[in-house]
């Protein structure tokens, strides 16, 4: 279980499989395995030129091997 501070490396990955260009770290706390983040999406789809559709992001703490997924969104 992950503890303590760690940076963590989010992507938005569009509903089907690739991925918006562009990814964004971000520092955060981890407490039994869980943390608590603000991120301002227009970071990621921005660089990304993402088109409307359904996407969710990809978070992976860095050097881990670990990867979650949130639950699906749309951009329109």
């Amino acid at each position: 279980m992950l503890e303590g501070e760690r940076s963590v490396e989010i992507k938005m990955m569009a509903h089907g499989g690739y991925a918006v260009t562009g990814t964004v770290s971000v520092p955060v706390t981890f407490h039994n395995g869980s943390f608590s983040a603000q991120l301002n999406l227009s970071a990621l789809y921005t660089a990304g030129r993402a088109e409307k559709g359904r996407y969710y992001l990809q978070i992976s703490p860095i050097e881990t091997g670990l990867t979650a997924g949130t639950n699906v969104f749309v951009l329109n």
